[in-house]
């Protein structure tokens, strides 16, 4: 089950590896002796489908007024200013109970941001920044 992802207990409590050729980290959660199953077939299911959910989380930035920073920093950015329209350069990919969170950046504004789109059921709900 954990082999396509490398998964291992990690000493938060979690179960991490990476996929994309070790490019994006992941993380689900679990027991120590397993990986909870439900996410890691949710994590699969994402990764299946790929292209859709970049291009969606893309479009979903563009579409965007304002990028709200995450607490406890307050305040935001135009999205027109944080690079939606070039490359997004993916960090992680986290399945929690709740929702999958998607760690991104773009180099922009002054690249010190790092954005975090939020799934719900598949689906781009919000798009957050937090300092780098």
């Amino acid at each position: 089950m954990s082999d396509r992802f490398g998964l291992f207990y990690g000493p938060r409590g979690d179960w991490v590896g990476t996929w994309n050729e070790g490019r994006i980290r992941v993380r689900v959660e679990g027991a120590v002796d397993a990986p909870n199953a439900g996410q890691v077939a949710r994590l699969t299911a994402l990764v299946d489908r790929w292209a859709e959910v970049s291009a969606e989380i893309a479009a979903f930035g563009r579409a965007l007024d304002r990028v709200v920073l995450q607490a406890p920093l307050q305040g935001g950015f135009a999205s027109s200013s944080c690079g939606f329209d070039g490359e997004l350069f993916y960090e992680a990919i986290m399945v929690r109970e709740e929702d999958v969170r998607v760690t991104f950046y773009t180099g922009y504004p002054d690249g010190y941001a790092t954005f975090e789109a939020r799934l719900h059921e598949g689906r781009v709900v919000e798009i957050t920044a937090f300092a780098s």
